[in-house]
């Protein structure tokens, strides 16, 4: 059996053109045989707690934290900055 890597998905999410890039980028790592689960903060966040309550953030800030170290790799968007010109 061959091994599905696990892959954390690391971009900012604050805008329309941010999502349909990470959306891009999530789309072609589900075409990729050899990737497996994805986890993306911002989409698979925590929902026990009103958002923004210190409950809340700590347990997203421990979700996230977990899910990095349980993963075989970081993809991460980093161009952003170039979004307005």
């Amino acid at each position: 059996m061959d091994k599905k890597n696990r892959v954390y998905l690391a971009g900012p999410f604050f805008s329309k053109e941010q999502i349909s890039r990470l959306d891009e980028i999530e789309r072609l790592l589900n075409n990729n045989a050899t990737i497996g689960d994805i986890f993306r903060p911002g989409v698979d966040e925590y929902q026990d707690a009103k958002m923004g309550t210190f409950e809340w953030q700590t347990a997203v800030f421990k979700h996230d934290i977990n899910n990095i170290n349980v993963s075989d790799l970081v993809i991460a968007m980093l161009d952003y900055k170039n979004e307005n010109g």
